[in-house]
């Protein structure tokens, strides 16, 4: 299974307005933030945020907010190493 279906089967447990990330993370905790495709935090405006998905401010996991599905994540994660690899079983 390729890396990008591993990624896509996760999904983050919760509803919209309260939800826990898969590192444990809430939005009470470290909180989600409005990204781009890549997970670079934007301002929450039609113009910067065309994607509607979320970025874990803890791990880095990029979340779609309307399907709760993990759809990657950002190039500067703090996933441990187990989580990596489970993510990434071939290096």
């Amino acid at each position: 299974m390729k890396l990008a279906d591993r990624i896509r089967r996760m999904k983050i447990e919760g509803t919209a307005d309260n939800w826990t990330c898969l590192c444990g993370n809430t939005g009470l905790a470290d909180g989600f933030y409005p990204c781009d495709s890549e997970g670079q935090m934007v301002e929450p405006t039609p113009e910067e945020w065309a994607t509607n998905w979320y970025v874990c401010n803890r791990c880095g996991r990029i979340i779609d907010r309307k399907t709760m599905e993990v759809k990657g994540v950002r190039f500067n994660n703090t996933l441990s190493t187990d989580e990596l690899v489970e993510l990434y079983p071939n290096g």
